[in-house]
């Protein structure tokens, strides 16, 4: 089920209902809340996060400032915080600690583009 224009009272399912803030209550097996999620970066410096609290990267996804040093994932401001730029920011991120640890130069990151497949 899709409900456009609500808010959820509580992320917690009770008795098999979702409440929502206007009262009406959802039933649901399972609530899987992925929205407003805000990365857990408090013990990192003020001087490598965003406004939002995301650590900025540079094109090669190492933290901006500081060499050698990367960040992927939920916590970058890289692409959303979704699972499918996670795995490429990974893989990305692993090769290029292959690189700086065999001296070679590190390659940049082609962040997601629309045009490509979901499915790839």
């Amino acid at each position: 089920m899709v409900k456009f224009g609500t808010i959820i009272a509580s992320d917690l399912v009770d008795n098999g209902e979702v409440l929502l803030t206007s009262g009406e209550k959802l039933e649901a097996n399972l609530f899987l809340p992925t929205y407003g999620q805000q990365p857990n970066t408090d013990f990192l410096p003020s001087q490598s996060l965003d406004e939002h609290g995301f650590v900025k990267v540079d094109e090669r996804l190492e933290v901006s400032g500081l060499e050698n040093v990367f960040a992927v994932g939920d916590m970058s401001n890289k692409e959303p915080p979704q699972y499918i730029f996670l795995e490429r920011q990974a893989s990305h991120m692993a090769n290029n600690v292959i690189r700086l640890l065999k001296g070679e130069q590190l390659v940049p990151y082609k962040p997601f583009t629309k045009s490509e497949s979901y499915t790839t």
